[in-house]
């Protein structure tokens, strides 16, 4: 008999016991949430609706619903906001402040890992949907969202070689951070 593990907490869940005391902002349709660059100390929670994130050329690289939580890294960091995110349609989110973020982090330590990772998991996903979309060129969404989800991603540590000169070439690569060096022996791999 094996004993299941508890489910690891998220942000998000924790936000969701406490909602009833958080003040509201409700959006319009084609509304702004957060402009990219733009600093805050409040992340909000989506109570009701569908809140869009764009790439830096405006067009739309995912779609957040109830229960995503946005802006939280820069909340909690006092960094800029990575992301610009409008409604898509009539929305309701919360309002959570920093303070409440930390106590709410402070009142459970596996939270802070949720949020990082959960942070580090939108940042990563936009930044590839924004690289495809300058590889697709403008107007192809629906090509770039069906390339960032049959991708396989790899992630290469300085100095791992990708492929060498004679692989069998199987795929693509598309480099969404960093950079490769073609190397003396015809080996290609990620540049320190």
């Amino acid at each position: 008999m094996t004993i299941d593990e508890p489910a690891v907490p998220t942000i998000a869940d924790a936000i969701s016991q406490s909602v009833d005391v958080l003040p509201s902002r409700e959006l319009a349709p084609g509304e702004y949430l957060l402009t990219r660059g733009d600093t805050g100390e409040e992340a909000y929670w989506v109570e009701r609706g569908c809140l869009q994130v764009l790439g830096t050329d405006g067009a739309v690289v995912t779609e957040l619903g109830t229960g995503a939580l946005v802006g939280e890294y820069s909340a909690l960091t006092g960094g800029e906001r990575t992301a610009t995110i409008r409604a898509s349609e009539s929305s309701l989110v919360r309002v959570v402040g920093a303070d409440h973020l930390e106590s709410l982090i402070a009142s459970d330590a596996r939270l802070a890992g949720s949020v990082r990772d959960e942070a580090a998991r939108r940042v990563h996903a936009t930044r590839v949907r924004e690289v495809l979309g300058e590889v697709v060129g403008p107007g192809y969404p629906e090509v770039v969202a069906a390339l960032a989800d049959c991708g396989a991603w790899r992630h290469l540590a300085p100095g791992e070689t990708l492929f060498s000169a004679g692989d069998e070439a199987t795929c693509g690569f598309v480099i969404v951070s960093g950079r490769l060096r073609r190397l003396q022996d015809g080996a290609t791999g990620f540049g320190s």
